[in-house]
């Protein structure tokens, strides 16, 4: 069921209301529902009992530098006073590092946590078993940027390698999203790989140091050792290349943005206090965050290193509050969800019932001057040879030479996929309208701009391009449906 989304200019009214709804229900015996129950309501939690109490927001982080700003802005982890949060914003956070993410979902659920972390990955996974308390994503912390990876003895070079290879991985985790992700591009069905699940990266990482599986898939710590004693490694993918395919959000219930709105409005502010103070000296934060994860802090200052944090302005890209992209939270959401729960017709996609930007667009004149310090690693060129399965086609207006508005939401898709596969060329091929003015060599002008676009807009490398002098080839029946480009990822040359 979809849920209810509330705008602003309604919100105090819904609130009374709810408090209204709450008295009664308590007067006739008869609880508000919620749990693991299939109904989606947003006053359905024990949150909105808790209403009368100014209780501190009760926030979990796992143990990992991308949510660091939460733990700079309360000071480390606990209740504490005199924090960016308390002292700037007049919040209250109690701050605890949960790194399991059942753990997660089950206080969240239950009325124990009002915010969690979640991967837009996980959360696609998860949202079948909370979506009883409509659960909303309402901030993008960053992405990964290198910390996540899938390595392989040997490189494969085309979708065939992936079928029948044993795969390791932790369960339901960034790392098997990933692989998932991969797998699909390939065109290879998951059932198609034999699959080693796993309860933590650390333990995917181990059985395959010892051999037991051909492919693994675990964030950057857990693959250190394998990787500092076998040089030999191949890594298949990274999100230093693919640095937007794992995100980082904070969930919560759509009924505590509701009844809460002031308090999670000082934790936005706050968390872009503590980015900012995390990127103004990064070596206190690094010692802050090793001293709470019980490492080093080198260690910890390198962790920081592998992710781009999100400003204001990347907020408003990821979901799409300016419709300035097709891609961010719906594509990586609506994508992950399918691969996880399987694509059905009576099950559309979701990602519509799972973000509210309220407050972002709100405090929009408060965060517009907010840095935004996300970077893009360049993705190492390398041309190739056979093709991956998957053609995918831009179409153009009658003798223009600028995609139409669908085909450029191909593109953007098909770049982020481009990004997945970092050694592999793009090949661009152009066909032709007989109909169009032959004079203007439509076909060459169309695969330049689609190249320029890939170039300048998607920042794919220009050395990854390939046009070739082929045209479009198929059987056609119509001359407009020629007015297009294909591209196909081609992977790397096999070395005799």
């Amino acid at each position: 069921m979809k849920a209810v989304i509330i705008r602003r200019s309604g919100k105090l009214i819904v609130a009374v209301l709810g408090c209204a709804i709450i008295v009664i229900a308590a007067a006739t015996g008869g609880p508000l529902g919620g749990g693991y129950d299939n109904t989606a309501t947003v006053l359905n939690d024990g949150l909105v009992r808790d209403l009368p109490s100014a209780r501190p927001l009760r926030v979990l982080v796992p143990a990992g530098a991308l949510y660091a700003p939460a733990i700079v802005a309360n000071a480390g982890a606990g209740l504490h006073d005199g924090t960016l949060f308390g002292k700037n914003h007049g919040v209250s956070i109690e701050l605890e590092v949960e790194e399991d993410f059942d753990v997660c979902l089950k206080r969240f659920a239950s009325g124990e946590a009002d915010i969690i972390w979640a991967g837009a990955d996980t959360f696609a996974w998860a949202y079948p078993r909370i979506r009883s308390v409509n659960p909303v994503a309402f901030l993008l912390c960053g992405y990964s940027r290198g910390d996540d990876l899938v390595v392989a003895r040997k490189a494969p070079l085309s979708p065939d390698d992936y079928r029948g290879a044993t795969i390791a991985c932790a369960a339901n985790t960034p790392s098997h999203f990933m692989a998932l992700y991969l797998l699909s591009l390939a065109g290879v069905k998951p059932s198609e790989a034999a699959w080693s699940f796993t309860r933590t990266p650390a333990d995917a990482a181990r059985l395959f140091a010892r051999g037991r599986a051909d492919i693994c898939a675990a964030p950057g710590y857990a693959l250190a050792p394998v990787l500092d004693a076998e040089k030999e490694i191949a890594v298949i993918s990274s999100t230093g290349e693919a640095s937007r395919l794992v995100a980082g959000l904070f969930i919560a219930r759509e009924s505590t943005l509701l009844v809460r709105r002031e308090q999670v409005g000082g934790f936005i502010r706050a968390w872009f206090d503590g980015l900012a103070s995390l990127l103004h000296d990064t070596e206190a934060a690094a010692a802050l965050l090793a001293r709470q994860l019980g490492t080093d802090t080198a260690r910890a200052h390198a962790e920081i290193g592998r992710y781009a944090f999100a400003g204001y302005a990347e907020n408003r890209r990821f979901f799409l509050i300016d419709d300035s992209e097709w891609g961010g939270f719906p594509y990586l959401f609506d994508r992950a969800y399918t691969l996880y729960h399987g694509e059905t017709a009576e099950d559309p996609a979701v990602s519509g019932y799972t973000r509210n930007t309220d407050l972002l667009v709100a405090l929009e004149s408060e965060l517009k001057s907010i840095p935004s310090p996300a970077r893009d690693k360049p993705v190492p060129p390398v041309s190739g040879g056979a093709a991956l399965a998957g053609k995918h086609s831009f179409h153009f207006p009658e003798n223009r030479s600028v995609p139409d508005f669908v085909s450029r939401g191909r593109l953007a898709r098909f770049a982020g996929e481009a990004q997945v596969f970092p050694g592999c060329a793009i090949a661009l091929y152009g066909g032709e309208d007989t109909g169009e003015d032959r004079w203007r060599d439509l076909p060459g002008q169309r695969l330049r701009e689609v190249a320029r676009l890939l170039v300048h807009e998607h920042r794919i490398p220009a050395s990854r391009i390939i046009i070739s002098n082929d045209r479009v080839t198929g059987v056609d029946v119509k001359a407009e449906t020629m007015r297009r480009v294909d591209a196909v990822l081609v992977t790397p040359r096999r070395e005799r």
